[in-house]
């Protein structure tokens, strides 16, 4: 069994060599992902909207932003989540969310968020690809009972 220093070594060593690496020596090809401190580096994806890999079988990515139809704000903590399955995630103070490590296929991607109607759209998305989804979800109005 790996300790976590070790399994964290290994990861870093990882990233450093894809970043290190001479197909993505300029900065331009560089895609960060998120802020994070476990960010993924995506190469020239940003300019062929595919994560490249040594194998057929790289996961894909969507990825968006939450918006209100009508003010135009970003919608922060909104979830976001593949109908059906266990995989979802939730927007960040920006609006901004990632599904991935997505295999090919076609999903019903649903966003929801308190007091606004549930948006719903599918996608089809191949090995690699990154796919760019934005919603924007209008308010629906709460009834009580009386």
């Amino acid at each position: 069994m790996t300790s976590i220093k070790t399994r964290s070594f290994i990861a870093i060593l990882a990233l450093v060599t894809i970043a290190s690496s001479p197909a993505l020596s300029s900065a331009a090809e560089r895609t960060t992902v998120n802020e994070s401190a476990t960010s993924t580096v995506f190469g020239s994806a940003a300019q062929t909207g595919r994560i490249t890999g040594a194998s057929g079988d790289t996961p894909a990515l969507i990825k968006g932003y939450i918006y209100d139809i009508e003010s135009g704000e970003p919608l922060p903590y909104t979830n976001v989540y593949l109908a059906g399955t266990n995989i979802g995630t939730i927007s960040l103070g920006d609006g901004q969310y990632y599904l991935t490590g997505l295999r090919p296929g076609t999903y019903t991607v649903k966003a929801s968020y308190i007091s606004y109607a549930v948006a719903s759209r599918v996608v089809t998305v191949a090995a690699g690809e990154i796919h760019d989804l934005d919603f924007r979800l209008e308010v629906q109005a709460l009834t009580t009972i009386e």
